[in-house]
């Protein structure tokens, strides 16, 4: 064999190596990019759509309510299919989402926390846990980046914070206690209980989770951050809006 062809055959060896290497480089980017942006533009899609259906169903009302303090006089809330309330939080109005949009601090509620669930946008509810309104712990959990960044500022929320839940049937406030605590992934039972570890028994409460790393913030799961918050008051649905959203709630 000429020493033309041996070059030429290890030339061609590795510019097939190159080109191997180039190609995993860019299958790997293009899976981040889906993964960290791609997903979440799905999921806000998904996500919009049913904040719209929810509100044709249910329309905002007109002009705000003082909120009802009698908490054993709230309505039962029915879970189940499709999107059974949804989580306001004003304090993350006009923060920013992961593609610099401005968030509208508003989350559809969905039964479950499977990922057929969650890749939709959704806060899912832990079927385990109370409802909204209820003694006990209404528990959620909700993603922070891929799949939607309904959660993303989850890290942001301080005691006094307002996080309201509206259901067909009335209005449920809660104020955060304290700001987030980081638990590890196997402590559930310790966080979406019906008290959550280190609460008073006979409170309700409402829990929000999602992945949280001690190096990489939202970008890991290594662990779970938590908040906690404690029912302040109630409103039936069509009496007006809750106080707390007076400056944030908009009509589609």
């Amino acid at each position: 064999m000429s020493r033309c062809a041996a070059r030429r055959r290890r030339f061609d060896a590795v510019s097939v190596l190159m080109l191997v290497v180039l190609l995993v480089g860019l299958g790997i980017a293009a899976k981040w990019a889906w993964d960290s942006f791609g997903t979440s533009w799905q999921a806000d899609r998904q996500e919009a759509a049913d904040l719209r259906a929810f509100t044709d169903a249910h329309p905002l009302p007109d002009g705000a309510a003082d909120l009802r303090t009698d908490v054993d006089g709230a309505p039962a809330v029915r879970m189940g299919d499709g999107v059974v309330a949804t989580l306001w939080v004003p304090s993350w109005a006009g923060m920013h989402g992961v593609h610099g949009d401005v968030l509208d601090a508003r989350t559809p509620i969905k039964e479950g926390v499977t990922e057929a669930v969650l890749i939709t946008g959704a806060a899912g509810h832990f079927t385990q846990s109370q409802g909204p309104g209820e003694v006990g712990n209404f528990a959620l959990a909700g993603h922070r980046r891929t799949y939607g960044d309904n959660f993303l500022h989850v890290d942001d929320l301080v005691e006094g914070d307002a996080l309201v839940v509206e259901t067909p049937e009335a209005w449920f406030v809660y104020e955060v206690l304290a700001p987030g605590r980081l638990v590890e992934p196997d402590q559930g039972a310790d966080v979406v209980g019906p008290v959550p570890v280190g609460l008073p028994d006979g409170g309700r409460y409402i829990t929000l989770v999602s992945c949280h790393s001690v190096t990489e913030g939202e970008w890991g799961n290594d662990h779970r951050i938590v908040v906690h918050g404690t029912l302040t008051g109630w409103l039936e649905h069509d009496a007006g809006l809750p106080p707390e959203l007076a400056a944030v709630a908009t009509r589609g």
